[in-house]
């Protein structure tokens, strides 16, 4: 048993850097060794998940399910694959599976802000902030349910509260670059307060050139405040440097598909 522990945490570290080909081929190898494995059939899903192979991903969570009917995360990677798919029926399914993971297990986080998305998907902005609240009463670390909640509250035209909510989710990990651009787009920057014009120009500091993505974000954002701030040469300058990496990421995402094929 050891041995198989020493496997999985191999396997786990091997997803978790990326590599999603290589740990479905070793966790496929390990399945052939461990075939009533529940926690390998669902590991199995996610990477296959991750890899978009989304049918032969349902096939081991029901598996999964099928050897152990209580591992109540398998339900919540489920409903994902069927909200993904969109469509009313799928809807529903998702939203039955959701609610099977929250009764096997109260005490993970994922199924209740995954069910809070797929109210806010459907407009049932009430029942997702009560969701939203459930899985930060878990976890009051996990930032994407402020995030979550944020995005509710902008729709709702609440722009304090989402913005209390972005400031938490970014005290919480201030890497997370889609709560810095939805916090810029409703701030309007002054010289008063620059705490988030600071924390933005650390941050683009510390970005490494290869993590294009969020050194778009970055600079989208600094754009805007600048321009708050009627400082538009400044504004001029990251706009500019934003529109020029995504020119720069769109050809090197043809560049990769034109690789593998």
């Amino acid at each position: 048993m050891k041995n198989l522990q020493n496997e999985i945490e191999s396997i786990l570290k091997i997803y978790r850097s990326g590599n999603f080909s290589k740990a479905e081929k070793h966790s496929k190898r390990l399945l052939k060794k461990f075939k009533k494995n529940a926690f390998l059939h669902n590991l199995t899903g996610l990477i296959l998940s991750a890899l978009n192979k989304n049918d032969e991903a349902l096939k081991y969570y029901i598996k999964c399910t099928d050897l152990d009917p209580n591992f109540a995360i398998a339900y919540n990677n489920m409903a994902l694959l069927f909200f993904n798919k969109g469509g009313l029926e799928n809807i529903n399914k998702s939203k039955k599976l959701y609610k099977k993971s929250i009764l096997l297990d109260k005490k993970i986080v994922e199924p209740f802000n995954n069910l809070g998305n797929l109210y806010n998907s459907i407009g049932n902005f009430k029942k997702s902030i009560e969701c939203y609240n459930e899985a930060l009463k878990i976890n009051p670390n996990f930032y994407l349910s402020y995030f979550n909640l944020a995005s509710v509250n902008i729709t709702n035209g609440d722009f304090d509260k989402a913005r209390q909510n972005l400031k938490k989710c970014i005290e919480i990990n201030q890497n997370f670059m889609q709560a810095h651009r939805s916090l810029s787009r409703i701030t309007n920057y002054n010289k008063k307060d620059t705490v988030h014009l600071n924390q933005l120009l650390n941050l683009l500091s510390l970005t490494n050139d290869k993590d294009v993505n969020n050194k778009i974000q970055i600079c989208f954002s600094l754009g805007k405040a600048f321009e708050d701030l009627n400082d538009f040469k400044k504004s001029f300058f990251y706009f500019k440097e934003a529109n020029k990496l995504c020119r720069k990421n769109i050809h090197f995402s043809i560049f990769e598909e034109e690789k593998k094929n």
